[in-house]
């Protein structure tokens, strides 16, 4: 199958993880400065002041920032091209659930390769197959059973 073209197939799943991403991230540069500084400073703080030490060893982290704030938007993309592989089939199985739910002719699913949960779709489709067959054999029951009052009703 053909690869997808939309970054976002279920924005609220997958913003909810790049959300999440973003908060790990940004906890992860926090304690990584904070260690960096803090040794930097101990480091530091027998030659210098206390503060002079503080402010020199934040300073010397500019570069670490700097790296890590060019590679978040990297990483909250790669995560949301992964988040495909599971929001994209869970999209189309929804749509396809409620197309059987309300009648309408749903066609069988099938996943792009790559993507999560591809038993599903088999499974989806031995359940709509199933259903489409029982519907098929309630019509021709209501038909039989029509058949076979409309004699009653002439003789009478």
């Amino acid at each position: 199958m053909a690869k997808r073209k939309q970054v976002l197939i279920d924005p609220t799943v997958q913003w909810a993880i790049g959300r999440r991403l973003i908060v790990h991230w940004m906890l992860f540069l926090t304690c990584l400065l904070s260690v960096n500084a803090f040794l930097h400073m101990v480091v530091t703080l027998s030659s210098e002041p206390f503060w002079p030490a503080v402010t020199g060893g934040l300073r010397a982290q500019l570069p670490i920032v700097a790296v890590m704030l060019v590679l978040l938007p990297v990483f909250v993309h790669d995560t949301m091209k992964l988040s495909n592989r599971f929001a994209g089939p869970m999209f189309r199985l929804r749509s396809s659930i409620k197309a059987l739910a309300d009648g309408t002719p749903s066609r069988e699913i099938a996943f792009r390769d790559g993507d999560f949960w591809q038993e599903t779709a088999v499974d989806f489709n031995r359940l709509r197959n199933r259903v489409e067959q029982l519907e098929q054999e309630n019509e021709e029951l209501k038909r039989d059973a029509a058949d076979a009052a409309e004699p009653r009703l002439m003789a009478v």
